[in-house]
């Protein structure tokens, strides 16, 4: 590419550019996550959503908003495992399975593995907006007074996560609810969580 064919961002902040690259990957978010329900196996599709997590986690990450690139890091760990493994978003109702989990919530009606996926997904394009919307000098008031719903959406991740890691074929699932994991406490450390 020619330098004069580059766009000349010289004038912008690092946080706008920030705000930018939300805006811009928000609509690949919300496209790609709605056009997964039609078709979870579809490599490129799933390449694009990660592609998209992975762009706006960078750029929180050079602006140091560590709330948004925490969020942006859930999204493409679920992105990933289901690159990894579709098949599980195909599969039937998963209500059984939900009712004993401590899911936020908006999310204990989904049905299905690929709607608790989007409905979930498209909550994190929620909060990496309202974060890129918010002025820069009241950043660091909603990170503390959002820093719950932060902590809700990667906990909503985790249980995602632990229900799309589920085989019909594993004693895991056909335990009961009441023998399901709760969700993880927010003071939790992360090491704790792989014990």
């Amino acid at each position: 590419m020619n330098p004069e064919d580059q766009e000349d961002l010289s004038g912008f902040s690092m946080l706008e550019l920030f705000r930018g690259e939300v805006e811009n990957q928000k609509n690949q978010l919300t496209e790609g996550l709605l056009a997964l329900e039609n078709n979870s196996s579809d490599d490129d599709l799933l390449e694009g959503l990660m592609r998209a997590a992975h762009s706006i986690k960078g750029a929180a990450s050079i602006v140091n908003l560590g709330a948004a690139v925490e969020v942006a890091h859930k999204m493409e760990d679920a992105f990933e495992a289901v690159r990894r493994d579709p098949a599980p978003l195909g599969g039937g109702s998963i209500a059984h399975q939900v009712a004993g989990l401590s899911l936020s919530e908006p999310f204990r009606s989904s049905s299905t593995l690929c709607g608790l996926l989007t409905e979930i997904m498209l909550h994190g394009v929620d909060l990496l907006s309202q974060i890129s919307t918010t002025p820069e000098t009241e950043i660091e008031r909603w990170v503390e007074e959002h820093r719950g719903a932060v902590e809700c959406f990667q906990a909503d991740v985790d249980i995602y996560l632990q229900l799309h890691h589920r085989t019909p074929d594993s004693p895991t699932s056909e335990a009961s609810p009441a023998a399901a994991p709760a969700a993880y406490p927010a003071d939790m450390p992360m090491l704790d969580l792989f014990k």
